[in-house]
């Protein structure tokens, strides 16, 4: 069984099991028999693209791709949030190695926007400023400007590795 094949099994199994239906129904709603309903399920075969349209338009939080396995993302809506979602993690773990390099450099870092009063999820949607000292000077870079900062960074070192590697050795 391919991957795709694979996936589509689960993303059928699991699209029955939320809309609360069984293979025959998803065989009428496919324009498909009972049967094909049945082979689609046990990944004896693949569901051709005209199917799945037919369930896209019964159910359309699931996308022809999702139906048919090619995709991890029932929509595309879905798609741009995980995306998003990815990159906020990404700039988030490049921001905390930033302030680790940093840190060893002799500089403080102190974040502004840490709100105790605040829920897990507008945490995760408010980094908020920071504050970075060293010694007796201090200045506050936005969320933005770290994530920027963290970002040339990460260009720097990819950079460096990049010449390190054609070379062969440092």
């Amino acid at each position: 069984m391919t991957d795709s094949t694979h996936r589509q099994v689960e993303h059928l199994k699991a699209l029955l099991d939320e809309q609360g239906i069984n293979q025959s129904r998803l065989g009428e709603i496919a324009g498909a028999s009972a049967q094909a309903a049945s082979s689609w399920l046990s990944g004896k075969h693949a569901i051709r693209e005209k199917y799945a349209k037919n369930i896209n338009k019964e159910f359309p939080q699931y996308s022809t791709e999702w139906i048919r396995g090619l995709v991890d993302y029932r929509n595309e809506d879905t798609r741009l949030w995980e995306s998003w979602f990815n990159q906020l993690s990404k700039n988030r773990k490049l921001v905390a190695l930033t302030q680790k390099l940093s840190e060893i450099s002799g500089y403080s870092w102190m974040n502004l926007g840490d709100d105790p009063e605040l829920d897990f999820f507008e945490q995760v949607f408010h980094r908020g400023d920071f504050r970075i000292s060293r010694g007796n000077k201090s200045v506050v870079l936005t969320d933005k400007q770290c994530v920027t900062l963290a970002d040339e960074i990460s260009r720097y070192v990819d950079m460096r590795l990049s010449s390190i590697f054609e070379r062969g050795a440092w």
